[in-house]
């Protein structure tokens, strides 16, 4: 576990940053455009080492931490967690919208 996802961890403030200050909001969590390709192993054995580098170790494998994965469940759990999106630039707020645009949404799910 990533120690920023710890509960009861706070991380000192930098030099120069005001501990008082809340930090300043990254960009707000957004829809992802590209498929994970989740099934893109099904059905194959796969048998691989330490000695192989992680992205080629088979599995999953995320480029922006350098950590690979055995199952498609941890890899989902790890690319919608808070380490690998602040990475990203995400802070893990989401945007608040009204009525109108969840009709709106739900309607162009429909068709």
């Amino acid at each position: 576990a990533d120690i920023d996802e710890e509960p009861g961890y706070f991380a000192p403030p930098l030099p120069g940053q005001d501990p008082n200050k809340p930090e300043e909001t990254d960009k707000m969590l957004e829809a992802r455009k590209q498929d994970l390709e989740l099934d893109k192993n099904v059905g194959q054995t796969q048998i691989y080492s330490a000695a192989v580098p992680k992205e080629r170790q088979g599995g999953f494998y995320c480029e922006i931490c350098d950590v690979a994965f055995n199952d498609s469940i941890s890899y989902v759990d790890h690319i919608n967690g808070k380490a690998h999106n602040k990475k990203l630039g995400f802070s893990m707020k989401v945007e608040k919208v009204g009525l109108q645009k969840v009709r709106y949404k739900l309607n162009l799910l429909k068709r």
